[in-house]
């Protein structure tokens, strides 16, 4: 009896060309919902400060709980893709998603709370499901096609906020819950459609994954100490991996730089030029405008071209001297485009990591990737209590300094890497030309 199951994957993924399109459609699709989510705290929050009466330093606990309930998310869900497949892993984030939204419908502080972090448990489950797909059909393709997965949310963000936002002013502040309960329902129906038009062609998908390492073994379960097989399981080709720890500094900084930008943005506007719910969600669009734009731009040209730690440092860093632009910005107009701006550069974060990880973590990195998001998640957190807290000490605009501190200090991070492993490896390593080597 051997240990865990051979799956049933193809040889070759460019064979069956057929199932993998269908493939891309239900990892493109669930992408799509879950971009619809991404950003929806932009428009909630300023909804919360005026139905619910709270502070800055409320709104930032707000924020921080929402980032909270994606903790757990991120360090299950690979493992549990890994041993449920990624179709029925697809259908267990959607429902926790769908079921937050609906929670959060009663409007209530305290299902507000919970609300919150079930929808984001549920929609960043999926980073799990496309990682895995992927990772392992496509992972010659790796760094274009997390390039599109990503360029596909930005899509999702450009319909979510503003449609929320319009949809609150219709309603009115004090029927807002009702937004949310729809936006649920809409979230069950699209996964619903979903299933139907893809059906039988992505059945490869329901079949479980056995993490690598323990796929050969030919050993009796018997003979096996319980303990270490359960430790290698969780950390062979993931926790021994130092990459794991990089990256995860990397997206430390970047969501302390990025969450307070989707948190406070809102507030900057209204509180400089009394922009309203609706105009806060459009402008919400337009940053996701800007990623998408970005995404696609460099996945045509920069893809395979330059390597993932130089395309991130350098572009994170312009992202941040546009971001100063739009601490210094007169006009609304002037805001919009500085916005977009730092969209567009900053849009490189989350493929170039995922491509990294793909390539560091190997057949673990449906587990590894969402796990280095996790890690970061521990900024995201953090990141609204301290521009909350000092916000209300010297004001937001100052607070907001703090945003360039964080991302430069990224663009660093990445370009020491860089820099590191080129005068540390040997002098017959190879660099691949769409990433590090692998030496880190």
């Amino acid at each position: 009896m051997s240990l865990a199951r051979e799956p049933r994957l193809p040889d070759d993924p460019t064979k069956a060309r057929g199932a993998n399109i269908w493939m891309l459609v239900y990892i493109f699709g669930l992408i799509f919902i879950q971009g619809l989510m991404v950003n929806h705290v932009s428009v909630l929050l300023p909804v919360l400060k005026q139905s619910l009466g709270l502070n800055e330093q409320q709104i930032g606990i707000v924020s921080s709980l929402a980032f909270t309930g994606a903790l757990p998310a991120l360090f299950l869900s690979g493992y549990v893709t890994e041993f449920i497949g990624p179709k029925l892993s697809g259908g267990v984030a959607v429902v926790f998603t769908g079921a937050g939204c609906l929670i959060m419908g009663s409007a209530t502080y305290w299902t507000v709370m919970a609300g919150i972090l079930i929808l984001h448990f549920g929609f960043n489950w999926i980073l799990s499901v496309h990682s895995a797909v992927i990772t392992t059909y496509y992972p010659h393709s790796r760094q274009r096609l997390f390039f599109l997965a990503m360029a596909m949310l930005a899509v999702g963000a450009i319909i979510g906020p503003p449609a929320m936002g319009k949809a609150i002013e219709e309603v009115g502040l004090n029927s807002w819950g009702k937004v949310y309960i729809a936006t649920g329902l809409t979230v069950w129906i699209l996964f619903g459609l979903l299933c139907l038009v893809c059906g039988r062609h992505i059945s490869e998908l329901g079949r479980r994954k056995a993490p690598s390492d323990t796929r050969h073994s030919a050993a009796p379960l018997s003979r096996l100490d319980k303990a270490a097989r359960f430790r290698q399981m969780f950390t062979s080709g993931i926790f021994n991996q130092p990459a794991l720890y990089l990256l995860g500094v990397i997206v430390i900084l970047d969501n302390l730089a990025l969450v307070n930008v989707v948190s406070w943005t809102g507030f900057l506007a209204e509180q400089r030029f009394e922009a309203k719910t609706d105009e806060i969600g459009y402008l919400t669009s337009l940053m996701a405008i800007g990623v998408l734009t970005g995404r696609i731009v460099m996945a045509s040209f920069f893809s395979g071209r330059i390597s993932d730690r130089k395309l991130l440092g350098f572009a994170y860093g312009l992202s941040m001297l546009f971001f100063i632009a739009m601490l210094f910005s007169q006009t609304f107009f002037l805001l919009r485009i500085s916005y977009f701006m730092m969209a567009f550069f900053m849009s490189a974060q989350s493929a170039t990591t995922y491509a990294i990880g793909a390539d560091k973590f190997k057949e673990r990195a449906a587990a590894g990737i969402p796990i280095v998001d996790g890690i970061g998640s521990l900024g995201a957190i953090a990141a609204p209590l301290i521009v909350g807290s000092v916000a209300m000490k010297i004001g937001l605009v100052q607070a907001l300094w703090l945003v360039p501190i964080f991302g430069f200090m990224l663009t660093f991070v990445c370009l020491a890497w860089e820099w590191a492993d080129k005068h540390s490896a040997p002098r017959s390593t190879h660099q691949l030309p769409n990433g590090p080597d692998a030496s880190a």
